[in-house]
Protein backbone atom coordinates (compact mmCIF):
# COMPACT_ATOMS: atom_id res chain seq x y z
CA UNK A 1 0.00 0.00 0.00
CA UNK A 2 1.34 3.24 -0.97
CA UNK A 3 1.82 5.85 2.12
CA UNK A 4 -1.15 7.61 3.28
CA UNK A 5 -0.55 11.19 3.43
CA UNK A 6 -3.32 13.75 5.36
CA UNK A 7 -3.81 16.83 3.86
CA UNK A 8 -5.11 20.15 4.81
CA UNK A 9 -5.34 23.61 3.13
CA UNK A 10 -5.99 27.09 3.69
CA UNK A 11 -5.96 30.86 2.92
CA UNK A 12 -5.42 32.94 5.81
CA UNK A 13 -5.42 36.72 5.65
CA UNK A 14 -1.99 37.02 7.85
CA UNK A 15 1.69 37.75 7.38
CA UNK A 16 3.60 34.54 7.39
CA UNK A 17 5.29 34.87 10.72
CA UNK A 18 2.30 35.31 12.40
CA UNK A 19 0.93 31.88 11.03
CA UNK A 20 4.40 30.45 12.00
CA UNK A 21 4.89 32.00 15.42
CA UNK A 22 0.93 30.45 16.20
CA UNK A 23 2.55 27.07 15.16
CA UNK A 24 5.23 27.06 17.53
CA UNK A 25 4.45 29.92 20.58
CA UNK A 26 2.69 28.40 23.55
CA UNK A 27 0.39 31.36 24.10
CA UNK A 28 -0.59 31.40 20.38
CA UNK A 29 -1.41 27.27 20.39
CA UNK A 30 -3.56 27.69 23.37
CA UNK A 31 -5.84 30.43 21.38
CA UNK A 32 -6.58 28.54 18.74
CA UNK A 33 -6.00 24.86 19.40
CA UNK A 34 -4.40 23.29 22.49
CA UNK A 35 -5.40 23.34 25.80
CA UNK A 36 -1.69 23.68 26.98
CA UNK A 37 1.72 23.62 25.56
CA UNK A 38 5.04 23.08 27.87
CA UNK A 39 7.56 25.05 25.63
CA UNK A 40 7.93 26.88 22.49
CA UNK A 41 8.91 24.30 19.43
CA UNK A 42 12.76 24.02 19.07
CA UNK A 43 14.92 22.00 17.11
CA UNK A 44 15.09 18.40 18.53
CA UNK A 45 13.60 19.13 21.79
CA UNK A 46 9.97 18.07 22.76
CA UNK A 47 7.45 19.93 23.43
CA UNK A 48 4.20 18.56 25.63
CA UNK A 49 1.12 19.50 23.58
CA UNK A 50 -1.89 19.09 26.04
CA UNK A 51 -5.30 18.95 23.42
CA UNK A 52 -8.78 19.92 24.56
CA UNK A 53 -9.98 16.31 24.66
CA UNK A 54 -9.08 15.31 28.37
CA UNK A 55 -6.74 12.76 27.99
CA UNK A 56 -5.06 13.43 24.84
CA UNK A 57 -1.62 14.24 24.57
CA UNK A 58 1.42 14.03 22.80
CA UNK A 59 5.32 15.18 22.77
CA UNK A 60 5.96 17.58 19.44
CA UNK A 61 9.53 17.65 18.38
CA UNK A 62 10.75 20.07 15.86
CA UNK A 63 12.81 18.74 12.72
CA UNK A 64 12.44 21.47 10.63
CA UNK A 65 11.83 25.42 11.65
CA UNK A 66 12.43 27.16 8.79
CA UNK A 67 10.92 30.94 9.71
CA UNK A 68 8.29 32.03 8.16
CA UNK A 69 7.93 29.03 5.07
CA UNK A 70 8.10 25.88 6.50
CA UNK A 71 8.38 24.04 9.94
CA UNK A 72 7.74 20.36 10.49
CA UNK A 73 7.50 17.96 14.02
CA UNK A 74 7.43 14.36 14.66
CA UNK A 75 4.77 13.39 17.05
CA UNK A 76 5.36 10.99 19.76
CA UNK A 77 3.26 8.47 17.98
CA UNK A 78 6.15 8.24 15.26
CA UNK A 79 3.68 10.14 12.66
CA UNK A 80 4.99 13.55 10.95
CA UNK A 81 3.44 16.69 10.32
CA UNK A 82 4.79 19.43 7.64
CA UNK A 83 3.35 23.06 6.82
CA UNK A 84 4.35 25.08 4.11
CA UNK A 85 3.50 28.86 4.54
CA UNK A 86 3.48 30.47 1.00
CA UNK A 87 2.76 34.47 0.14
CA UNK A 88 -0.22 33.86 -2.69
CA UNK A 89 -1.56 36.93 -4.20
CA UNK A 90 -2.19 39.37 -0.83
CA UNK A 91 -2.76 36.46 1.66
CA UNK A 92 -0.98 33.54 3.17
CA UNK A 93 -1.28 30.14 2.11
CA UNK A 94 -0.74 27.86 4.84
CA UNK A 95 -0.58 23.88 3.91
CA UNK A 96 -0.71 20.61 6.00
CA UNK A 97 0.84 17.19 5.51
CA UNK A 98 0.30 14.26 8.06
CA UNK A 99 2.12 11.17 7.36
CA UNK A 100 3.38 7.95 8.74
CA UNK A 101 0.07 5.99 10.05
CA UNK A 102 0.52 2.72 11.40
CA UNK A 103 -1.85 -0.03 11.34
CA UNK A 104 -3.59 -2.07 8.90
CA UNK A 105 -4.74 -0.48 5.60
CA UNK A 106 -8.35 -0.07 7.32
CA UNK A 107 -6.76 1.60 10.47
CA UNK A 108 -4.69 3.67 8.42
CA UNK A 109 -7.14 4.90 6.06
CA UNK A 110 -9.76 5.88 8.82
CA UNK A 111 -6.69 7.69 10.67
CA UNK A 112 -5.87 9.71 7.53
CA UNK A 113 -9.45 11.25 7.40
CA UNK A 114 -9.25 11.64 11.14
CA UNK A 115 -6.28 13.86 10.95
CA UNK A 116 -7.18 15.50 7.31
CA UNK A 117 -10.61 16.32 9.60
CA UNK A 118 -8.49 17.53 12.06
CA UNK A 119 -6.80 19.87 10.96
CA UNK A 120 -8.93 21.31 8.26
CA UNK A 121 -10.83 22.17 11.67
CA UNK A 122 -7.41 23.53 13.31
CA UNK A 123 -6.23 25.43 10.38
CA UNK A 124 -10.23 27.20 10.37
CA UNK A 125 -9.80 28.37 13.68
CA UNK A 126 -6.39 29.09 13.31
CA UNK A 127 -7.71 31.51 10.03
CA UNK A 128 -10.60 33.00 12.20
CA UNK A 129 -8.21 33.88 14.87
CA UNK A 130 -5.31 35.55 13.09
CA UNK A 131 -8.57 37.39 11.03
CA UNK A 132 -10.39 38.49 13.91
CA UNK A 133 -8.48 38.48 16.88
CA UNK A 134 -10.81 35.68 18.25
CA UNK A 135 -11.10 31.62 18.24
CA UNK A 136 -14.24 30.93 16.71
CA UNK A 137 -14.34 27.82 19.35
CA UNK A 138 -13.93 25.07 15.97
CA UNK A 139 -11.29 23.08 18.02
CA UNK A 140 -13.28 23.58 21.56
CA UNK A 141 -16.22 22.18 19.59
CA UNK A 142 -14.87 19.29 17.80
CA UNK A 143 -13.46 18.34 21.31
CA UNK A 144 -16.83 18.80 22.68
CA UNK A 145 -18.29 16.46 20.14
CA UNK A 146 -15.19 13.98 20.55
CA UNK A 147 -16.19 14.21 24.38
CA UNK A 148 -20.34 13.70 24.14
CA UNK A 149 -19.72 10.59 21.52
CA UNK A 150 -16.57 8.67 23.41
CA UNK A 151 -14.65 8.76 20.49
Amino acid sequence: MTPLVARASMMIAAQPERIFDAFVEPEALRAFWLAEASAPLRLGQPAHWTFLVPGAAAEATATTLDRPHRLAWDWSDGTKVEITIEPEGGETAVSVACSGFDGSAETQVATALATTEGFSIVLSDLKTWLESGRSAGLTAAKARLIIARGC
